[in-house]
């Protein structure tokens, strides 16, 4: 998608306080079923659905659920809260589509899909986010450059 005119935009944003489950809740350092903030976003291009993003944002966070969360989350991390984020675990896979997915981009239930789990962290280590992005499986396309360590 080098063409800004095809870069995908926001066409839904939902944000919600909801008790974090026993994943979740590992992933951010915080007991089972503590309140948190999860956003959901869907980008896309035109109108169609092309990735499904879901936060869930450490509750020391003090974040409201009124933010703008059409930019990138680590910028409204960094921006707004002004803390540093300093590095992302992120992990990918390929996965069948499940119910929420499937009605978030338009496909069949069952319909391959990308997966990239990440945990968002600070300089201390502390995990500000943990998310889970669902890109079409029709739409989508993996780059990775590797390069040899200097001599």
């Amino acid at each position: 998608l080098e063409d800004a005119a095809a870069m995908p935009r926001v066409l839904a944003v939902d944000a919600r306080w909801l008790a974090a489950d026993a994943d979740e809740a590992r992933a951010l350092g915080i007991p089972a079923g503590h309140r948190v903030l999860r956003v959901d976003r869907v980008r896309g291009i035109d109108d169609l659905a092309i990735m499904h993003l879901r936060s869930w944002l450490h509750p020391d966070l003090a974040l409201t659920g009124q933010e703008d969360f059409t930019v990138p989350m680590h910028l409204l991390i960094e921006h707004r809260l002004g803390i540093a984020t300093e590095r992302s675990l992120e992990r990918l896979s390929a996965v069948a589509a499940d119910s929420d997915t499937s009605a978030a981009l338009g496909v069949k239930r069952g319909s391959p899909v990308l997966l990239r789990e990440r945990t968002l962290r600070d300089s201390s280590g502390r995990a500000l986010e943990c998310a889970r992005c669902h890109v079409r499986g029709d739409r989508s396309a993996f780059a990775c450059e590797l390069r040899r360590p200097s001599a």
